[in-house]
């Protein structure tokens, strides 16, 4: 953001009289609604800060931490006193009022967009930080910016910013610098994440491919138990220790046997034999259950990645994304995925299993989604709220139409409580007292 467009952009804020409500949409993007009719978005993103506006609003998280809290605390229901840039600089410092039974207080919201520097401070009429948005260590910058502290000014820039056009169109402006960069972020992270979707898949390809086919197993069980037999068969002529035997077969052809290794006695060796024979042998009758896994994974991943590109802003993929947790060991992979909308735990089965696995750990107020009339992915929404956002509802839907099939067109989704789900033969079932969604699939 240009210096130029920022003084632009500030003159034209100037005109607000109120806040109704602000609060964080995303990890440092700041809505506040002004006038009880115009939302206005400050993304302080490091390095690729923006004022701009927008006409949807996905919230994907609610953010609850201290910062957040005198946000909302101090801004909602606020009279904008004034409004100015600091040092001829990208810095927006907003004085508010609010007006209690007994008093008024006053507090600063300081909005710094330049670089490094940029953040989001809450100062009391003292100039003392409440909170910000990014606490700074004094270690680490001249500025300490933590509560308690008294905020020092950044200082002035060295340079005089050059002049630019003028914006003759400022809510256009506004909502084309929205448009602009998300598409930008949005195609940068679809492109990422579609090659870390991409190398999984290849990975799993390789270990598909590399699995035995069940017929060579079979071949193979047999010759070990035909070997065991033989083993058994001539036990007197096998020494203790030796690494094969000279005996003829079961046809009368002299062979040459190599015995397995490990074998100490002559019983051992035909032992042995029979043990690796049962081995392959179970191996080739559960051969199927680990390539119908892998496809299944692979086709999951294949539906992940055509939702993935699929989406039309940062918000719609961040449903897809959710933050991992770090974890201090490696689990093993579950058979559904986890989501969050609206700080609201989804979980989506992956196949057969997952939705299996779903309606065993789902409780009876949690909210069940289907896919009306059509085979299709279980949808568990853990919650107790009686009442469910029609955002949350619709978000979650959408995630079930999107990973149970690849047709375009509207579909129906029922969803009811769980405790209204019967449950008939594994993922099978009937369900009572429900309502519809109707989603449409355009991608």
């Amino acid at each position: 953001m240009k210096f130029y467009a920022f003084k632009q952009i500030v003159n034209y804020l100037q005109k607000y009289k109120r806040i109704t409500n602000a609060h964080r949409v995303g990890d440092n993007i700041i809505k506040i609604s002004f006038d009880r009719k115009d939302s206005i978005y400050f993304d302080l993103q490091k390095g690729s800060s923006a004022i701009y506006t927008r006409d949807d609003s996905v919230r994907v998280k609610h953010y609850q931490a201290p910062f957040d809290v005198l946000l909302h605390k101090n801004l909602a229901r606020s009279e904008v006193l004034s409004m100015k840039i600091l040092n001829e600089d990208k810095v927006l410092r907003l004085e508010l009022s609010q007006s209690g039974a007994y008093k008024s207080s006053k507090v600063f919201l300081q909005l710094e967009f330049t670089g490094k520097y940029t953040n989001a401070i809450l100062l009391d009429e003292n100039g003392v930080i409440l909170d910000a948005l990014r606490h700074v260590d004094i270690m680490n910058s001249y500025r300490e910016i933590k509560p308690g502290v008294e905020l020092t000014d950044l200082e002035a820039p060295s340079f005089k910013a050059k002049e630019g056009e003028i914006i003759e169109d400022m809510e256009g402006y506004l909502y084309q610098t929205y448009l602009d960069r998300t598409q930008k972020q949005l195609q940068n992270r679809q492109k990422i994440e579609a090659i870390r979707v991409d190398k999984k898949m290849q990975r799993m390809q390789g270990e598909l491919d590399k699995l035995q086919d069940e017929d060579k197993l079979l071949s193979l069980s047999n010759g070990l138990f035909e070997k065991g037999n033989l083993a058994l068969a001539n036990m007197h002529l096998i020494k203790p220790y030796s690494k094969s035997v000279k005996l003829f077969d079961f046809s009368g052809v002299e062979i040459e046997l190599e015995l397995p290794v490990g074998a100490r006695t002559s019983a051992e060796v035909g032992e042995l034999f029979f043990k690796q024979g049962k081995k392959a042998k179970q191996k080739a009758k559960n051969l199927y259950i680990e390539r119908e896994g892998l496809s299944e994974k692979i086709d999951f991943l294949q539906r992940f990645k055509a939702n993935v590109l699929g989406t039309q802003t940062p918000e719609e993929l961040s449903l897809l994304l959710p933050p991992q947790k770090k974890k201090a060991k490696k689990e093993p992979s579950k058979s559904y995925e986890v989501f969050w909308i609206e700080g609201q735990k989804v979980l989506l089965g992956k196949n057969k299993k997952g939705n299996v696995e779903l309606l065993k750990l789902a409780k009876a107020g949690d909210t069940w989604m289907h896919i009306q009339g059509m085979p299709s992915t279980h949808v568990i929404i853990q919650t107790s709220k009686q009442n469910l956002s029609e955002k949350l509802l619709y978000a979650a839907a959408k995630l079930c139409v999107d990973f149970s099939t690849t047709k375009i067109g509207s579909f129906l989704v029922d969803y009811t409580y769980r405790r209204e789900v019967k449950v008939q033969s594994e993922a099978n079932v009937l369900y009572n007292k429900y309502k519809t969604l109707s989603v449409l699939k355009e991608h």
